[in-house]
């Protein structure tokens, strides 16, 4: 299983385009979509961090939600930089894509595979830089959809 999802993503992420393909949907005089490119702030690090709950499993890196509420105000500036870079330069780092899969029983006494259903525990940071994003589109989705 890890073999496969690690070749299935072997090219490198280009959120930046993914962003640029959404804002293209738009009506050009629609200025609301300039807010999917725009510069991550600190301040919606901070937000994405304190909406990281505590006492969930932590990633592959073994950092959890925990330790980068704890370290906010530390982390906030270092991640802002990393993720204006991954905007600027289209790509994510490889830990991004990392996860830890466990198979968690459906049933207290399972008999086959189809009694389990995985689950994927990713790092923090690319949750908070997921969280950021997902904030940011939200407001944008009943016009992409209609």
């Amino acid at each position: 299983m890890e073999t496969h999802y690690g070749t299935a993503r072997a090219g490198p992420t280009s959120s930046a385009s993914v962003f640029a393909s959404l804002a293209a949907a738009h009506d050009p005089y629609d200025r609301r979509h300039d807010v999917l490119l725009a510069p991550v702030t600190e301040a919606e690090v901070q937000r994405s961090l304190k909406r990281c709950h505590r006492g969930k499993a932590c990633g592959p890196d073994g950092l959890t939600n925990g330790w980068y509420r704890a370290h906010d105000a530390l982390l906030a500036p270092m991640l802002t930089h990393l993720f204006n870079t991954c905007m600027v330069a289209g790509v994510t780092p490889t830990t991004f894509v990392e996860a830890n899969i466990f198979c968690l029983p459906k049933t207290s006494k399972p008999q086959s595979g189809l009694d389990f259903r995985p689950i994927a525990l990713l790092n923090t940071d690319y949750k908070v830089f997921s969280r950021i994003f997902s904030l940011r589109i939200r407001p944008l989705l009943p016009r992409l959809l209609h």
